[in-house]
């Protein structure tokens, strides 16, 4: 069955009209109209280098770089120089030249200012310190005469030597100093047990002598330095008879140095050196009692002492140098 309905009823119906021409003009217009309307972006440039900044930054870096290569280096000689320091002994010592007219007491008080750094006090004022005892400031003061007058009188009945121990597993070297003593002139003994010499260096007269190493006489480094240390706290037992050398120098001197042993001939630059030969008692009686000799005398467990004769004779040889 058909329904007819009326015109009034019919609904409206939007219809779409497309026009046959499209308008350019107005289609751009929408589209702009569509689009939000953007801020201008603004054009971001790197930042210009500034040559001061630059400096300021390669100057503070150089500066760190700096520091710690000076650190580190500081810090590597610190530890090598206490390294070798643990490695070398160095000392003064006072041996008496008759062990029989001092005792303990005696050898602890000369000593007491090589066992402590400060040597500026008086010798009675030092030996309470040894002992534990400091007396008042007047008291230092009344002694102090008395102490330079004993210190004096004291000295002459020691030897003094400075010394230098190589204490590294090799034990190569000692060096004994000795400023004067009694009847002799004042030498540096340098004995090296790699090549087993020994040297006696003259630096007032500008030349060195060298022996073989006589080690019946002479104590290894750490022995020496176990023995320095016990005349410190007051060792007097000590074997002080004297070991006498007659030696006569051989002239010329040595122009081969390979024959020298390294330590000696280091110290020696600059001087001639002579070699030694030992001559026997007898004909050292029967020298010319004119004939100049000079004295060198050390401690290294036994007193030493070695006399050069022709002494004349390598005088005139170095005039004519």
């Amino acid at each position: 069955m058909t329904i007819l309905t009326s015109g009034s009823e019919k609904k409206n119906v939007e219809v779409t009209v497309v026009p046959l021409v499209v308008d350019n003009e107005l289609n751009n217009s929408k589209e702009l109209n569509s689009v939000r309307v953007l801020k201008p972006i603004r054009e971001i440039r790197p930042l210009e280098r500034q040559p001061w900044a630059m400096t300021k930054i390669f100057t503070i870096a150089l500066i760190i770089m700096s520091l710690g290569i000076l650190g580190g280096n500081f810090l590597a000689r610190s530890l090598a120089r206490s390294h070798v320091e643990r490695m070398r002994f160095h000392g003064f010592c006072g041996v008496p030249y008759d062990s029989n007219l001092v005792d303990n007491k005696t050898m602890m008080l000369f000593n007491s200012k090589f066992r402590y750094e400060d040597q500026d006090l008086p010798l009675l004022s030092r030996a309470m310190a040894f002992f534990g005892n400091q007396p008042s400031l007047n008291g230092r003061i009344d002694d102090f005469r008395y102490d330079i007058e004993e210190e004096e009188k004291l000295a002459q009945k020691f030897l003094k030597e400075e010394l230098e121990l190589d204490l590294s597993d090799e034990e190569s070297y000692a060096r004994i100093d000795v400023p004067d003593f009694k009847n002799g002139r004042p030498g540096r003994f340098l004995h090296d047990f790699k090549f087993n010499q020994s040297g006696i260096i003259d630096a007032q007269n500008g030349r060195c002598f060298v022996m073989p190493l006589d080690r019946d006489v002479v104590l290894p480094p750490k022995s020496m330095r176990d023995l320095v240390m016990r005349i410190w706290n007051g060792y007097y037992d000590i074997d002080t008879s004297v070991i006498r050398k007659e030696m006569r120098v051989i002239i010329p001197e040595i122009e081969d140095l390979s024959t020298v042993a390294p330590t000696i001939s280091n110290e020696c630059k600059n001087m001639k050196i002579f070699r030694l030969e030992k001559i026997e008692h007898d004909l050292a009686k029967r020298s010319v009692d004119s004939d100049s000799k000079d004295t060198f005398m050390e401690f290294t467990g036994k007193m030493s002492e070695v006399k050069l004769h022709n002494m004349r004779e390598l005088e005139e040889h170095m005039k004519k140098k």
